[in-house]
């Protein structure tokens, strides 16, 4: 009762002037953005009665169906059923039978959702209302009932209370719908009668006319008939003569649409016999052409792989023989910028090699066995060092040099030089002592080891060749000729850097020029 007597107030204000009618729909819209709640439902119903007064019934109708779905999301009752009020007073409000007929159903939802009296008189009184306008009798009469009940004037059947309230408020419900249906059938009904009526009128003017006719008039009037009978049989003839004419020239213009139709067949079918012919010499000269290229292309590729695998082998072979004279990482350094820069090593391991009376070997061999011999000898030098991961620089005649820490700066260098020196002696005995057995000449090599600084690079810029300069170089080179054959002889740098992994025997000092004394140790272990 209250919130209906807030919206009538709300109804009167808005009704005091259409100037501050946006103006207040606007602020209620601001105001429904920002509540939750019942707070919410009713500025809703607020708006749609707003959009109502101000002439907008589809604004309206909106409004009160978003009541609906909120009213329902909350569960609150109350609202549902002043949102279904709402929305019937929004249909009631349009011009359109259909919309007004969905206003009767919205205000009997109301009913069945509400327990206010009051609601339910105002929903009873608006059923009326639209009632009267759609002209239902039988629903007037059924909300002139309702109203009487409600207002105290007539007292509810005995089945309304109790256990049967509900029943009687849902045959209620239906009764309304029927009578709706009946009043529709009604409407119809009538139209059929008022046809009916017309057609006995005319029926009933005909005969009496038919009796008024004499015997003269009659006779006449079947003379007049028989003349059009008549008539009409030779306007029939002339007509089937007519019909006939035509049909004789439509299957003659039948006849000689199908000569065209067969001439412009056999046509197309030459024509597209010559297309196809045409199509066949172009695709059969297409596939010629197509694989004359296609085997030219397959021997080309054939041709250019064949190419490529001699410059690749060719490749291989010249990074490997540059390999051979150059270490990896000064190789890589001159094929891409063209030159190597000289490095500088704080300490590397130089190693020589020198055989012992080889003028007189030179002299008893034959020179192709003597350079088999050499090369035999180098090779197997060769080999040790690798497995030792030290660099060769190069063989003079019959001296072999080779270091270690470059150009891979490491640690493990002296000792590994050192290791390399005494697998090279192991080498030379078992090999002497088959060459003895053959009654050949022996090679005994003296061997000398030093540890220093020394400078390393490529120079010239015909036939590179990968060598090392440096006071070191000369002392390794006074090591081993100062050595014995058969020995292993380094300076007092390299014993100090490997005495914790081999035997060594002190043999004194040597003078090396612009050095000064150079302490030697024998390796014997």
């Amino acid at each position: 009762m209250k919130s209906l007597l807030i919206l009538s107030f709300f109804l009167l204000s808005l009704g005091a002037g259409l100037i501050a009618q946006a103006p207040t729909i606007e602020a209620l819209k601001s105001t429904a953005a920002i509540q939750k709640g019942e707070a919410l439902l009713g500025t809703l119903q607020a708006l749609a009665a707003a959009e109502l007064a101000a002439g907008d019934w589809e604004a309206s109708a909106a409004w009160a169906d978003h009541l609906l779905e909120q009213a329902q999301s909350l569960r609150a009752t109350e609202y549902i059923a002043r949102a279904y009020h709402q929305k019937g007073l929004a249909l009631a409000a349009s011009d359109k039978r259909t919309q007004r007929n969905r206003a009767l159903k919205s205000f009997a939802d109301s009913n069945n959702a509400t327990q206010d009296q009051e609601l339910k008189k105002a929903n009873w009184a608006a059923i009326r209302r639209v009632a009267t306008a759609l002209d239902k009798p039988l629903v007037v009469a059924s909300a002139d009932t309702e109203l009487a009940i409600l207002n105290g004037t007539q007292e509810a059947p005995a089945e309304r209370s109790g256990l049967f309230g509900s029943r009687k408020r849902a045959l209620n419900a239906a009764q309304t719908d029927r009578a709706l249906a009946w009043q529709t059938l009604s409407l119809t009904q009538e139209q059929m009668q008022k046809q009916e009526a017309q057609l006995s009128r005319a029926l009933a003017s005909k005969e009496a006319t038919l009796r008024a006719m004499n015997a003269e008039q009659m006779r006449r009037e079947v003379m007049f008939l028989e003349q059009n009978r008549l008539l009409d049989s030779l306007t029939f003839l002339s007509v089937l003569d007519s019909l006939q004419l035509a049909n004789q020239a439509v299957a003659l213009s039948r006849k000689e649409m199908r000569l065209q139709q067969q001439t412009a067949e056999i046509d197309l079918h030459n024509s597209q016999r010559k297309v196809w012919m045409i199509l066949a010499g172009l695709i059969l000269a297409i596939a010629s052409g197509l694989l004359h290229r296609h085997r030219a292309i397959v021997q080309h590729n054939k041709t250019l792989a064949e190419k490529n695998e001699i410059i690749t082998a060719e490749k291989q072979r010249s990074e490997a023989l540059l390999l051979n004279i150059l270490p990896l990482a000064i190789a890589n350094e001159l094929k891409i910028t063209g030159s190597a820069q000289a490095r500088f090593y704080d300490q590397a391991t130089v190693l020589f090699t020198d055989f012992k009376g080889f003028s007189i070997i030179a002299q008893q061999l034959p020179a192709d066995e003597l350079v088999e011999a050499l090369d035999y000898a180098f090779k197997a030098f060769d080999e040790i060092i690798g497995r030792h991961k030290l660099e060769k620089i190069k063989t003079i005649g019959d001296a072999y040099m080779c270091a270690g820490g470059l150009p891979s700066v490491n640690e493990t260098h002296p000792r590994e030089v050192v290791q390399a020196g005494l697998d090279i002696q192991a080498f030379l005995t078992t090999w002497n002592t088959t060459r003895q057995a053959a009654g050949l000449p022996i090679f005994e090599a003296r061997i000398g080891i030093h540890t220093g600084p020394l400078v390393a690079g490529v120079v010239g810029m015909k036939k590179f060749a990968y060598d090392i300069w440096g006071d070191t170089v000369n002392i390794a080179s006074r090591m081993e000729s100062s050595g014995q054959a058969g020995a292993v002889n380094i300076s007092g740098q390299t014993y100090a850097l490997v005495q914790s992994y081999f035997h060594c025997e002190s043999r004194g000092f040597i003078e090396v020029k612009n050095l000064g004394a150079v302490e030697m140790y024998f390796v014997t272990a």
